[in-house]
């Protein structure tokens, strides 16, 4: 799973071509919600970010 936030350095585009070239149901990619950036999901001061990184992290691993 390949978890992103987008910023100037970390580019959607960029992830999307990753998964797409990754063997099927290895790869999956979700664009982070949040205005931190690269500092996305931590260091634990937005309360969303954890919440949505949470969320996401545990309905991956309900799936395997």
């Amino acid at each position: 799973m390949r978890v992103l936030a987008k910023s100037h350095n970390f580019r959607p585009e960029d992830s999307e071509i990753e998964v797409a070239n990754m063997k099927p149901g290895v790869g999956q990619m979700d664009v982070f919600p949040s205005i931190w950036g690269h500092w996305a999901g931590g260091p634990g001061d937005s309360k969303e970010d954890l919440k949505w990184l949470d969320e996401k992290l545990k309905a991956f691993f309900a799936d395997k």
